[in-house]
């Protein structure tokens, strides 16, 4: 299929960002869109909790970000060269009450197979742990379908993530496809104090703990 060859081609000249396709047969998208082509681009330096500071996250994550958009305009010259339609979620939650996005990256992520989600309630990859940034594009085409990853592959008596969390918003659960986020984290709590930053730095706090801890893709 040409746009699978050309999507391959494209993403051999960014050899370190993870890509997979999912079904979307669990959104609402799913009833005008075929499939989501999701994204995770690294963070440059894998920091840790030695070498933690919430400047320094908050410019990898910035950098990251920064990074897929470059990344975007390729694809989206790709699929607009085969003649492929397509959709572009926000990527910002669009509730400050429920804190939630139109289009779950994270779980379409996990649905394409990129990895799974943490007991820190985020994406874990086995190549870069916690730290990418991830995006997904809807397409309404037909191509191959990734191996979905439903359960975590974290291991069982691993809880780094919610030991380093500053305020025990993270409940120690191991993800599975039918829980809820209630289930792994305390996200009012999480949320009301990284707001408390706002009040001197015009901005949430990145509070990158929960992420930098995770041992997966270290070795």
């Amino acid at each position: 299929m040409k746009i699978c060859d050309d999507l391959e081609r494209f993403f051999q000249q960014h050899p370190d960002v993870l890509f997979g396709v999912s079904k979307l047969d669990y959104s609402s998208y799913g009833k005008d869109y075929k499939c989501s082509l999701v994204l995770a681009v690294p963070h440059s330096e894998r920091l840790t909790l030695e070498t933690y500071t919430e400047e320094a996250f908050e410019n990898q994550t910035i950098e990251a970000r920064a990074r897929m958009k470059s990344i975007m305009v390729g694809v989206l010259e790709v699929l607009n060269r085969n003649g492929v339609l397509y959709y572009l979620p926000e990527a910002a939650q669009n509730s400050e009450e429920t804190l939630t996005a139109e289009f779950s990256f994270k779980y379409a992520a996990a649905n394409a197979g990129i990895g799974w989600i943490g007991k820190n309630d985020v994406l874990i990859t086995e190549q870069y742990g916690a730290n990418v940034a991830l995006y997904a594009i809807l397409l309404d085409c037909d191509i191959p379908i990734e191996k979905a990853v439903l359960s975590s592959r974290c291991p069982e008596d691993c809880n780094v993530c919610t030991n380093a969390c500053l305020y025990d918003a993270l409940k120690d659960k191991k993800w599975s496809n039918d829980l809820l986020r209630n289930d792994l984290i305390d996200f009012e709590l999480c949320n009301k104090q990284r707001s408390l930053y706002i009040k001197t730095h015009k901005r949430k706090n990145a509070c990158g703990f929960c992420m930098v801890a995770c041992p997966v893709g270290l070795h």
